[in-house]
């Protein structure tokens, strides 16, 4: 591959190299400065940041699908660009580049299972414990206690018997 003017890209700072979605035919190695790649669904947090001799967009050179990430230098960055076209000529011509390159992929994969297992522990750890609450909790109401049952109505007095009515004296 020759290094012809066209085969790099310089890019100011801000300069969105590609977005998340496009079709891609381009690899980019950076050959100085530095480029954050992003995904849309975490906002604004770089999921990584190449520099000087690191590559990104490598998964246009293997697939027809879309751009997995977004990518946008952090800082004035210089990028040799490597077309699908000639990047198996680029591999069967240097051996090294094909061995860098299966290290830093086996390196990210590495990196990304260590964060996977890091955030699932994590995860795992807030399903145990109960969330601390925001605010005192409002008192609970005393458990209402069972009502004693209501006294049986007292039986109206018995009408006195002819005899009692007898013995009775009255009263002065």
């Amino acid at each position: 591959m020759t290094k012809s003017a066209d085969s790099y890209l310089d890019a100011p700072k801000g300069k969105s190299i590609f977005a998340e979605g496009d079709k891609g035919q381009t690899m980019y190695i950076v050959e100085s400065g530095c480029v954050e790649l992003f995904l849309a669904e975490r906002g604004k947090d770089a999921i990584a940041v190449v520099g000087p001799g690191e590559f990104f967009g490598e998964a246009a050179m293997f697939e027809d699908g879309p751009r997995f990430c977004s990518a946008i230098a952090r800082e004035p960055s210089r990028l040799l660009k490597v077309e699908r076209a000639v990047f198996a000529d680029l591999l069967r011509q240097n051996a090294d580049i094909a061995l860098k390159m299966m290290n830093l992929l086996v390196r990210r994969q590495q990196q990304c299972e260590l964060n996977l297992t890091v955030s699932l522990a994590e995860l795992s750890r807030l399903r145990r414990k109960p969330a601390a609450p925001a605010a005192a909790p409002a008192p609970k109401a005393a458990p209402k206690l069972a009502e004693p049952a209501p006294k049986p109505a007292a039986a109206p007095a018995a009408a006195p018997k002819p005899a009692e009515k007898a013995e009775r004296k009255p009263e002065m």
